[in-house]
């Protein structure tokens, strides 16, 4: 290893070598080498030849000397095909099963079932039984593929619930990413990996002892037991399956740079615990809610603001003097009186509340949002104003005026009329110290996401879901705080 590289430095160089021409399959390209890393085993549903190749040819550059074991399984194949009379694993190749660290089968569920108790000990006690003995398997990556999912009675399914992870091959590409195709790739004895990037033996083993010291947070292991009590009616994983799948997010967080599991290593578990394409997608949906409401605190954040907000709302709506007065003036340099808004009033959209609801084409409306220069532009000359009734839809035309006590009454089709209420942003000092406190918080959120966002082995997609969440939560904190309560207006409508 190069002295000047930290780890993860060295992680980011190794995937962007084996990046190259393989663009379109980047995220897939990460998760295999990180359940290399990790010393894991992956399962690829309906995978397209590239990604094979990779696994084949390419992946064994990340380790110094490594050795691939490959072989495509038959009915016809017998264990006696690979294990010779000293029992030592062989391929059609010649190549040795007994030492190689990349280890691939395809058409897996088409094997002869004698085959699986010589693969169960490899993927999960990396050995083989050679007479009475036990030799170990130096295996980084266990790694199997077939074009469809075993069904109920496959006598192999004891070997694909060990499997952890499980790519699908309409996953794999990413096609956002066009016109790059697997071309000046290196052959198989080309290495493009620099010696002092790859990995020894005695690194691996360092790293396998470090990774079972990173630790798991309180809130982050709350956030798994969510997970988990979600996903028990639809998945089928064990135990064994979930204490994996735990080492595989503490390999995501070392590789990273961190020293503990963040909530945004839990998206692997997309990879991990489904069994079919049901559990797929229903796993996928869980996981969109818990990144989206819970894992960066955003349904905590808009409870408490929508606590703050409607509180203020509700008090506003029961003061009497909050109707909005206007100012009638007069102006020296045109020698003319006219109307305008006071002061105070200093917010792009007003929120201005119906002190008695009234009917507009059958639907009761509460309140009505104003942009602040057409009601300036209004008052001082008259004309048509449009505003959005209830906060929602296009800008319509309204009919108002000013009433003698200098107040705007808004008036319905059948000129049935109330006075409106202006719904001030001033808060009690206590509100506004909640306010305050609350968007510290959103800050401490979205600097930790920021943090987190530069894990290797997340896809771009679920960074900018979950970017646009925290910030949603965000862009309402700065709505109350600058008068601006349309949305909650809204939301209290839906509770009559």
């Amino acid at each position: 290893m190069h002295p000047s590289y930290s780890l993860a430095e060295r992680v980011s160089h190794i995937i962007y070598l084996l990046e190259k021409g393989l663009n379109e399959y980047r995220y897939t390209i990460r998760l295999c080498l990180l359940s290399a890393l990790s010393g894991g085993s992956i399962y690829l549903l309906n995978a397209p030849d590239v990604v094979k190749e990779f696994i084949t040819q390419q992946l064994k550059l990340v380790f110094l000397h490594a050795r691939v074991f490959e072989y495509s399984m038959s009915q016809s194949s017998l264990p006696a095909t690979l294990v010779d009379q000293d029992r030592n694993f062989y391929s059609g190749m010649g190549k040795n099963l007994s030492q190689a660290e990349i280890v691939f089968f395809d058409n897996i569920w088409s094997a002869n079932p004698k085959y699986l108790n010589y693969l169960i000990a490899a993927i999960d006690k990396k050995y083989y039984r050679n007479g009475t003995t036990k030799d170990n398997i130096p295996i980084r990556l266990f790694a199997v593929a077939s074009r469809e999912l075993p069904d109920d009675k496959n006598a192999f399914n004891p070997l694909y619930e060990r499997l952890l992870m499980r790519l699908w091959g309409n996953n794999m590409r990413d096609i956002n990413i066009t016109q790059l195709t697997f071309v000046n790739r290196p052959n198989g004895n080309d290495n493009s990996i620099p010696i002092e990037l790859q990995v020894t033996d005695e690194e691996y083993l360092q790293w396998q002892r470090d990774i079972s010291l990173i630790f798991l947070p309180n809130n982050i292991f709350e956030l798994i037991f969510k997970l988990r009590n979600r996903f028990k009616n639809m998945t089928m994983a064990s135990d064994r399956q979930w204490r994996k799948a735990t080492h595989l997010l503490q390999a995501s967080a070392f590789f990273s740079g961190r020293n503990a599991i963040a909530a945004i290593d839990l998206i692997l578990l997309k990879e991990c615990m489904w069994h079919d394409i049901q559990s797929l997608n229903f796993i996928q949906q869980q996981l969109n809610i818990l990144m989206t409401t819970e894992a960066w605190n955003q349904k905590n954040m808009l409870t408490c603001l929508d606590s703050i907000a409607q509180s203020h709302i509700e008090s506003q709506k029961q003061n009497n003097n909050t109707g909005l007065s206007i100012i009638y003036t007069y102006s020296a340099g045109n020698n003319t009186f006219h109307y305008c808004l006071p002061k105070e009033v200093d917010t792009l959209i007003l929120t201005l509340l119906l002190k008695n609801s009234l009917i507009f084409n059958n639907i009761e409306i509460m309140f009505i949002t104003l942009d602040y220069y057409e009601l300036k532009h209004w008052l001082e000359r008259g004309g048509d104003i449009r505003g959005k009734l209830n906060g929602a839809g296009n800008p319509q035309s309204l009919k108002m005026k000013i009433n003698i006590d200098l107040h705007l009454v808004l008036y319905n089709e059948i000129m049935q009329n109330t006075q409106l209420l202006l719904l001030s942003g001033n808060m009690t000092r206590e509100r506004k110290q909640q306010l305050e406190k609350l968007n510290k918080e959103w800050k401490k959120q979205y600097a930790s996401f920021h943090k987190q966002q530069k894990s290797f082995f997340i896809h771009h997609d679920w960074l900018s879901i979950i970017r646009s969440s925290i910030k949603d939560v965000g862009i309402r904190i700065q709505q109350v705080y600058w008068g601006d309560y349309s949305f909650y207006c809204s939301q209290i409508l839906r509770t009559f």
